[in-house]
């Protein structure tokens, strides 16, 4: 039971409603297609912090395509992509040390 308590991922932000849940038949509001949906978006205030679900690396930060602000927290085989953000937190760099 400790392993598996070590492992469970917490909610990253305090957030209002659940925007777009994680689904494989999604219909996509931009593209108006249906295609997998492999996260769960979270509507939050503009501004509000958002804290990793696990500890982990930062592997990447910066912008992507479709994704705005990212940044990509790194744990063994896990991969935490927190997406859509107004900014980054003050001195956050790729390798940065994160806790949960």
């Amino acid at each position: 039971a400790q392993e598996v308590a070590g492992f469970l991922l917490e909610t990253p932000v305090k957030y209002t409603r659940i925007s777009s849940p994680f689904s494989y038949g999604r219909f996509h509001p931009v593209l108006k297609v249906r295609r997998p949906h492999y996260g769960v978006d979270y509507a939050a205030k503009h501004g509000s912090l958002i804290h990793s679900a696990s500890d982990g690396r930062v592997g990447f930060i910066g912008v992507k395509v479709g994704y705005g602000n990212v940044v990509e927290i790194h744990l063994n085989e896990l991969r935490l992509v927190y997406a859509h953000m107004s900014s980054f937190a003050k001195g956050l760099k790729k390798g940065s040390f994160v806790k949960k």
